[in-house]
């Protein structure tokens, strides 16, 4: 019985641990996404009076792009976050672990 309470316990932190991380990490990419929007801002208003080339808007593009195409999950697995013989909402709906209920 201990063994299995450990093996409980061990899962919920790492679930509390999976949605501190997701949000930390959701967090950085909106607080990065802001500032690559000012950055663009500025750069297409140097790029109207001469300073800047096209070339430079086009790599700040590129990298904005290439932050949007970044998966958005920090979960490490859904093997490792589900409970083995639960019907949890990870598999069937939400993906998102906020839930404990069957679907």
């Amino acid at each position: 019985m201990e063994v299995s309470l450990y093996r409980v316990r061990e899962q919920v932190e790492s679930l509390f641990f999976g949605v501190l991380l997701a949000d930390e990490t959701t967090r950085l990419r909106q607080s990065l996404r802001a500032d690559l929007r000012t950055r663009r801002t500025a750069l297409a208003a140097r790029r109207r009076y001469g300073t800047a080339t096209g070339q430079d808007l086009a790599r700040l593009d590129a990298e904005t792009l290439s932050l949007d195409q970044q998966p958005a999950r920090a979960w490490p697995s859904p093997a490792a976050a589900c409970w083995p013989s639960s019907a949890c909402c990870w598999a069937a709906r939400c993906r998102r672990m906020l839930c404990w209920s069957s679907p």
